[in-house]
């Protein structure tokens, strides 16, 4: 192989014209410097080759390269290319070759340049050191290695820029990161998450961290108690989006059920994203994050940019570390600039970051598990398969990332505790791709990638030893063994590894190019990947992949729905390996033919799901019949009740809404002749309990009886998370507070051995209820009296509420209720007196003691026409006036001054009204109320 010469006639941006064949180099004029080429070439030079080898044969002459243009068209930079008479360069490169597509258009308008430009250089002193010599202000915003956010507050002019021989590349890019889902939504049983919980319920994550990169989470909300690291590197802002996302990770379920996140004994932090660069690497270690989630994009952007070269750096700096992020929400929009420009709904990944080859991007799925089709799309930049998985959300993409979040914590977490050692980003990533379910268009596709995140799967890969891992060269292969059993089907193996940053605004983003096969060794038939048609046409793209060699992805695939039994070779090829080696990693699986296996409900599960909605029954088969009944019982077996008598068994589902009753139940499946039962599990809606008292000394909790539960257990949260206080087959229960630190509880319903659905965690001081009385009010009732009534948070141990109205030896009992069984009490007076008339309420308890209820003040106004307070009154407040019933006549307040003089009038609203007194100075004042032919007349102070 060699480089070729070719020289062409193309029009150059300074003018002179040279020649390829009249093809070539024509598609790249505007970085053709006029300047003959001499003939030794000079390693302070950049050059444009044409070349169709492989890029390890360009690396092995020599050559570095700066920027890939095309599969055959590269920027480089030679070394010394003396002894290596066979090169002949095409064209002397100027330096318009550093600035990316968009900032180039933007230079053909405008030479200067003001605002925020990502800048990848050779040497950051020498950097600063070119900027402070141009004399241009500039201000340093973000690094990552070399890779530097620069703010120009004036204009620089790009020409002085891209010409210093610190600088690699230049782009600009939108840096505004926005969230990528409105509100937290639960659902672990689409991706078998709930399957993990009921076989290792101790599987939380615990020891390991994970990074919440966007706004800072609340890290005092409960579900987080114990478990927050601070750092310096949070934003200052706090956000809901945040900390839902946090709590899908990693909540502890002390707030509510739905508080139970997947990784619940991880440990937290927060990163801000205003920095859409990587944290520093000691930022990761100091606090062993293994898990960055990246709920949030930006725009449409459709390069290899800096963050994603900075993405792609930090996973192999960080090997352990796995960087996910949400796809975007943007899957109805067209995107106007690229390499997919005006293709529609496709190619709409939000941010440039997301364009990384190292890491997770995430897309969404819904109840069906279906891929939703209003979130990002892909093809990446270059066409390789973005997003790679989806998992649930009804919300938006950050809810899916935030799953595959905790998911991969749980992985690591397992692999760790048999292995003694994290695990590599890439063998997690290959474990998830592989054990994914194929959904959307069969294989793989640019909208639900390899399929979505099934964790029950992708942990039972670890548990069995279903991975490998392996290094080849260039030029040599791998092969792993595996020997697959007469029933087996659906054979499927990932290949995936960390590939080497590619050079900003390169047109390819591969480096190492490996090739996966699969052979059969007594048949000699040999499976290639799945490879997707990426021509910018949305035709094209939504072709199903054809089966050949992957040069694009860094994440290859081969499956095989009906495989023959035997002994398979599993091989990796190092096609094109630019660097001395390349470490891979492989995950592999396949099914036993005529299974059928109940997913959800669990032993461990309620139904329905968040105990108000519909469920939904799921389960996984791979038996040949398509047809199925499905039934229940709510008395262990001795009666059933058909639900469906034909239900479909290929779609894996079937909604149901449960009896509306608290029970434990089973389900079975009639296939032919054979049963399926599922565990038992339950069916209850979340209790609701309630507060009785509030006392100084005690607190009576009391909660509705659920007929089948055979004890209650009371909660509050510990050090971490919930810790039982106490149990009862009573629905209520007196708890001394001395012997709590918490005033959150919880109570949570039991069938034997099962729990229902609890409550939601209430503070007992925040829902306003006092000791035993909540409540007691006094009202005018115009013509009879007063009307009077007293609300009881509970009637328990009370014997005796009496009503009492203020006379001139003290309160007087004006009405008594005996061991009352309802808590809202009521009365009427018909014996007021004129104007003032003050009551109050007794609470009398079984052991003798007594509450009293405030005092309430109601005005009875029979032969008086007004009552005016307070009074003297300040100039700052309002003059109160309580009237009697004028039947609907007009009244009016009018004000004279110590002279007799008319100040106001003020026309009153009916029984009472209020009056500023700020236009009065301070002093005595004459007023006359006045309706319906009755006038009252008197003094105000006003001081």
């Amino acid at each position: 192989m060699r480089i070729v010469t070719q020289f062409i006639l193309v029009t150059c941006l300074i003018g002179t014209t040279v020649f390829v064949n009249g093809q070539g180099l024509h598609r790249w004029s505007r970085y053709i410097e006029n300047t003959p080429v001499k003939p030794d070439v000079l390693a302070t030079h950049t050059y444009i080759i044409e070349f169709e080898g492989s890029t390890n044969e360009l690396v092995q002459k020599g050559l570095n390269i700066l920027r890939v243009l095309n599969s055959t068209h590269y920027i480089v930079q030679p070394k010394n290319l003396k002894n290596i008479p066979e090169i002949e360069v095409v064209e002397r490169a100027n330096p318009f070759w550093k600035l990316s597509d968009a900032l180039y258009q933007k230079y053909q308008i405008k030479k200067d340049f003001s605002g925020r430009l990502n800048i990848v250089v050779n040497d950051v002193k020498g950097f600063i050191n070119d900027l402070e010599k141009l004399k241009t202000p500039f201000l340093i915003v973000n690094t990552y290695k070399k890779i530097l956010v620069v703010d120009f507050p004036k204009s620089v002019f790009l020409d002085q820029l891209m010409t210093l021989s610190s600088v690699k590349s230049i782009e600009d890019s939108h840096y505004l990161p926005r969230q990528e889902s409105p509100l937290r939504d639960f659902n672990y049983n689409v991706n078998h998450i709930n399957r993990i919980r009921d076989l290792v319920p101790n599987l939380n994550g615990g020891d390991l961290t994970v990074s919440i990169k966007e706004l800072q989470y609340d890290a005092s909300d409960i579900d987080f108690k114990g478990r927050h690291l601070p750092n310096t590197i949070s934003a200052a802002g706090i956000s809901n989006h945040a900390t839902e996302m946090a709590t899908i990770i990693a909540g502890g379920g002390n707030s509510s059920f739905q508080g139970l996140g997947i990784a619940w004994g991880a440990r937290l932090t927060s990163s801000d994203f205003s920095s859409l660069l990587p944290d520093d690497d000691t930022e990761y270690t100091q606090l062993n994050v293994t898990v960055q989630n990246h709920s949030y994009g930006t725009i449409p952007e459709n390069f290899y940019g800096a963050f994603a070269r900075a993405y792609d750096l930090n996973a192999n700096n960080n090997p352990e570390l796995l960087h996910i992020f949400s796809a975007g929400n943007a899957g109805q929009i067209t995107t106007e600039e690229g390499p997919y420009e005006d293709v529609e709904k496709f190619a709409n990944i939000t941010g440039n970051f997301k364009m990384a080859k190292n890491i997770l991007v995430i897309g969404g799925s819904d109840t069906l598990t279906n891929p939703i089709e209003a979130l990002s799309k892909g093809p990446a930049f270059d066409g390789r398969v973005k997003p790679e998985l989806v998992a649930y959300s009804q919300t938006g993409s950050s809810s899916s990332a935030a799953v595959v979040s905790g998911v991969s914590l749980l992985l690591q977490q397992r692999y760790t505790e048999i292995k003694d050692h994290v695990p590599s980003s890439a063998l997690i990533k290959a474990i998830l791709i592989n054990s994914a379910n194929d959904i959307g268009r069969k294989h793989v596709d640019y909208t639900a990638g390899f399929g979505n995140v099934n964790a029950f799967d992708a942990l039972k890969a670890i548990d069995n030893g279903l991975f490998s891992q392996g290094e080849v060269t260039q030029g040599s292969s791998v092969s792993l063994p595996i020997t697959l059993p007469d029933n087996a089907l659906n054979l499927k193996v990932s290949l995936v590894w960390n590939d080497p940053a590619a050079a900003v605004n390169s047109s390819r983003a591969l480096i190492n190019d490996l090739d996966l096969s699969v052979r059969h060794n007594d048949s000699g038939v040999q499976y290639l990947p799945w490879v997707l048609n990426s021509f910018p046409h949305v035709d094209s793209l939504r072709k199903l992949p054809v089966r050949k060699e992957d040069h694009l992805n860094n994440v290859e695939q081969v499956s095989v729905q009906d495989p023959l039994p035997g002994n398979y070779s599993i091989e990796v090829k190092g096609f094109d390996i630019t660097t001395a080696s390349q470490q891979f990693f492989i995950a592999f699986q396949w099914d036993d033919a005529d299974q059928f296996t109940w997913t959800y409900p669990t032993a461990s599960d309620n139904l329905p799901q968040d105990g108000e909605f519909q469920s939904f029954f799921r389960w996984e088969s791979t038996k040949e019949e398509t047809k199925g009944q499905l039934e229940y019982t709510m008395d262990n077996g001795n009666t059933w009740s058909i639900v469906d008598n034909n239900v479909d068994l290929s779609k894996s589902y079937f909604s149901w809404s449960p009896p509306e009753v608290d029970t434990r139940a089973k389900a079975r499946m009639t296939i032919a002749d054979q049963v399926y039962e599922t565990e038992e599990f339950v069916i209850s809606r979340a209790l609701k309990a309630d507060i009785g008292f509030n006392c100084p000394d005690s607190l009576l909790i009391t909660w509705p009886k659920v007929e089948r539960a055979t004890h209650y257990v009371i909660s509050t949260p510990g050090d971490f998370y919930l810790e039982e206080i106490i149990q009862t087959a009573d629905t209520s229960v007196v708890l001394e507070k001395a012997m709590f630190s918490q005033t959150l509880f919880t109570v949570t319903p039991f069938f034997d051995n099962k729990p229902g659905l609890r409550n939601l965690s209430f503070d007992y001081i925040s829902l306003g209820v006092g000791c035993f009385i909540s409540n007691f009010l006094a009202n005018l009732n115009p013509g009879t009296g007063a009307d009077l009534s007293l609300t009881l948070s509970t009637t328990y141990q009370v014997e005796e509420v009496t009503f009492q109205r203020l006379v001139d030896e003290g309160f007087q009992d004006i009405a008594t209720f005996t061991q009352p069984t309802g808590v809202q009490l009521s009365f009427t007076d018909d014996e007021t007196v004129e104007k003032r008339n003050v009551y109050r309420g007794r609470v009398r308890f079984s052991g003798g003691t007594e509450v009293y209820t405030k005092n309430d003040t109601v005005f009875f106004l029979k032969n008086t026409v007004a009552v005016l307070f307070p009074n003297p009154v300040a100039q700052s407040d309002e003059l109160s006036v309580l009237m009697k019933d004028f039947n609907d006549n007009e009244a009016f307040l009018r004000l004279y001054n110590t002279r007799g003089q008319f100040l106001r009038e003020h026309k009153l609203a009916k029984e009472s009204d209020s009056i500023s007194m700020r236009q009065l100075k301070q002093g005595l004042y004459f007023y006359e109320i006045i309706s319906a032919g009755e006038r009252q007349t008197g003094r105000i102070v006003v001081k």
